[in-house]
């Protein structure tokens, strides 16, 4: 009894709508406008529809037409199937409709870890029918993933309520501060926000060695331990350590203080311990930079460079700074900046922000420098860094940008996939050649039949070039030009083995030219069906490929045949209408053009569109009284399946019908 239903309601109503138009459309033209010819305005407005179909989709699918109030602030945890954001606001929406809603308590980290469950990913339409066809004809099975279905559950907090951590994981003081404060956080865990503001307790502290050895002996810092209380209500306490003063320019202090043993309800939290460093204010204040080697990358859009104030932090030191171009120039890669820092009497910390031009391109990784220059009020340099005494200068590398360029790895890591199972383009001619004559040697024998009866056709595509050459542009124009190339075959295929039996054109065009171009969508979409978590991919499929068939499939030839008879009328215009004298529709005042007899068009699209509205309104009110498309009980959706298809044997029925004359 698994349901699908369709979560973009918009994209599915554009393509419905198109879905239907484009059929009244054809009727609209070779009926009523220029009966049975197309001229040059409508061959070209045919194809235009296309275009705009496609954008006015992609409008739909980003959210252009939504009513809903643009949200000016939301926290980025991943990207979904289709690149679009995940944000911490969206992901606790579909937690609050989907799983326990003690986790809208959750941190973004510990959210994102669930974005799997509740944002399966999509595969693409062609991905479906991609496989659809390699199924119906023996060919190697792709892993597209299926849809879960089990409730993701709860996460276990071993029955805490307050989560306490230190608010920062480094503190920097200087002697002859009195003190140095630290703040530690009460921070709610699953149990809920509520318990962990009414949480009362105690935390305990003391001091541990630092990794990083300290100049200066530890001393009486050692001895430093003792207990944080928070109450009812309090959000954060703060934690105060004495600082020690001397005479002695004997260096910095270094160590560690770690939060132990929470009272009852409270768990040790991330960042449990900070690492304090007491500086040695005896001797010259040292400017230096927090790092010399930073990484950005364009869509950062600004790096931010850090200066610290060491030592000495009585009175007011500074230094002039300007930025000096490398690979990367200004403007043109970043904003030049220059100017002065100033430390005022025990600020120990400033910063210098430089604008990073984002121009949307790939380029290769470029560098260039801030310089710190100058120092005055009694400041040094250390000579120890680069640029010795005289300067410090801190190298920005602008990076090609990996959060653009790979985004289908972000998705990959976010979403958990296996690319190689999921990609179904090619790296080379002979991966495609090797993909077209291979075999699984345990099918059954239907399998190789339909194997033996395509390979012909997979060895001939397959020198279409791969999808991974030059962008896969080639690609794409040399699979038109075949696609083109095997519908006018098949086109033709279909008259002879109809003028053979004795059938009908319009007649093998609705049957067995109709069931052959649509059952690899019927596949396609019975397969999304399967694997999606909703009917966006299933129906629109459908929807989509129905409109596409007119406003490409015959806007584009038809387009080029309305420019042909445009410019070459007049010269063929004698055997034109010696070919057409003998039609029905012919009249000596017929304008010579691209002709088009519409024969029982008419009626055929008034079955079609009575029909498609029909089927259109059945889905939408299974919607409306089931809350879902596809799927459910097994009467229900048998039932309406059984109706489906009886609509299109109905549909051919009526077309056959009138094609004999018997009505």
């Amino acid at each position: 009894g698994e349901t699908r239903y369709i979560k973009d309601l918009s994209v599915f109503s554009i393509t419905s709508v198109f879905s239907v138009f484009a059929y009244i459309w054809l009727a609209v033209i070779l009926l009523m406008v220029s009966p049975n010819i197309v001229e040059l305005w409508e061959g070209l407005l045919t194809l235009a529809f296309f275009p705009i179909l496609v954008v006015l989709a992609f409008m739909a699918d980003t959210g252009a037409f939504s009513a809903k109030p643009a949200t000016t602030a939301a926290t980025l945890i991943g990207l979904s199937h289709d690149g679009k954001p995940i944000t911490l606001e969206g992901l606790k929406k579909t937690v609050a409709h989907s799983v326990d809603k003690t986790l809208l308590a959750l941190k973004p980290d510990e959210l994102a870890k669930h974005a799997k469950s509740l944002f399966t990913p999509k595969n693409s339409r062609a991905a479906y029918r991609n496989k659809a066809v390699r199924g119906m004809v023996g060919g190697d099975h792709i892993d597209l993933g299926h849809a879960p279905t089990a409730p993701l559950g709860s996460i276990a907090t071993d029955g805490a309520v307050a989560s306490l951590s230190f608010e920062s994981s480094v503190a920097v003081f200087t002697e002859g501060m009195p003190h140095g404060t630290l703040i530690v956080c009460k921070d709610p865990t699953t149990a809920g926000e509520e318990e962990a503001i009414a949480w009362v307790g105690k935390v305990k502290y003391e001091v541990r060695p630092a990794p990083t050895k300290s100049v200066k002996p530890l001393g009486e810092y050692a001895a430093i331990k003792g207990e944080v209380e928070f109450k009812a209500g309090q959000p954060r306490a703060a934690l105060e350590i004495p600082i020690y003063d001397d005479d002695a320019a004997d260096g910095d202090a270094v160590f560690q203080i770690h939060l132990t043993s929470p009272s009852s309800g409270g768990v040790i939290g991330d960042p449990s311990f900070c690492t304090v460093t007491v500086q040695d204010d005896d001797g010259a204040a040292v400017l230096q930079l927090l790092s010399d080697q930073l990484v950005v990358k364009e869509s950062d859009k600004k790096v931010v460079v850090e200066v610290l104030r060491k030592g000495n932090w009585r009175g007011t030191v500074g230094c002039r700074f300007e930025t000096k171009d490398g690979s990367a120039v200004a403007p043109a890669d970043f904003t030049a900046a220059s100017g002065t820092l100033t430390f005022a009497e025990g600020v120990m910390h400033q910063s210098v922000e430089i604008e990073i031009i984002d121009d949307g391109k790939f380029e290769h990784d470029e560098k260039f420098q801030l310089l710190l220059l100058e120092p005055f009020g009694g400041a040094e340099f250390p000579s120890h860094t680069d640029g010795g005494a005289g300067r410090n200068i801190a190298t920005i590398t602008i990076k090609s940008d990996d959060e653009r360029a790979g985004v289908i790895d972000n998705i990959s890591a976010l979403m958990s996939i296996n690319l190689d199972h999921v990609n179904i383009a090619r790296g080379s001619y002979a991966e495609q050649f090797a993909d077209a004559v291979e075999f699984d040697c345990n099918a059954s024998p239907i399998f190789w039949l339909l194997q033996a009866g395509s390979l012909p056709w997979k060895i001939v595509l397959a020198f279409v070039p791969p999808a991974r050459f030059c962008g896969g542009y080639p690609c794409f124009l040399v699979a038109l030009v075949a696609i083109g190339l095997l519908t006018a075959l098949i086109g033709d295929l279909a008259d002879q083995f109809g003028c053979t039996v004795g059938m009908p054109s319009s007649i093998t065009a609705i049957t067995l030219v109709a069931m052959g171009t649509s059952l690899p969508d019927t596949f396609a979409s019975k397969t999304a069906a399967i694997n999606e978590v909703h009917a966006d991919a299933s129906i629109g499929n459908i929807t989509g490929s129905n409109s596409v068939n007119v406003f490409l499939g015959l806007g584009l030839p038809w387009a080029a045949a309305a420019i042909y008879w445009t410019l070459y009328a007049s010269e063929n215009e004698a055997e034109w209408r010696a070919r057409y004298s003998g039609e029905s529709w012919y009249t000596p005042d017929t304008p010579v053009g691209f002709a088009v007899p519409s024969g029982d068009l008419g009626f055929s699209v008034a079955v079609f569109s009575v029909l498609a509205v029909l089927c259109l309104g059945l889905i939408c009110l299974r919607r409306a009284v089931l809350g879902y498309e596809l799927g459910g009980e097994p009467v229900s959706k048998y039932g309406l399946s059984a109706l489906f298809i009886s609509f299109w044997c109905i549909y051919i029925a009526a077309s056959i019908g009138k094609t004999n004359g018997y009505f």
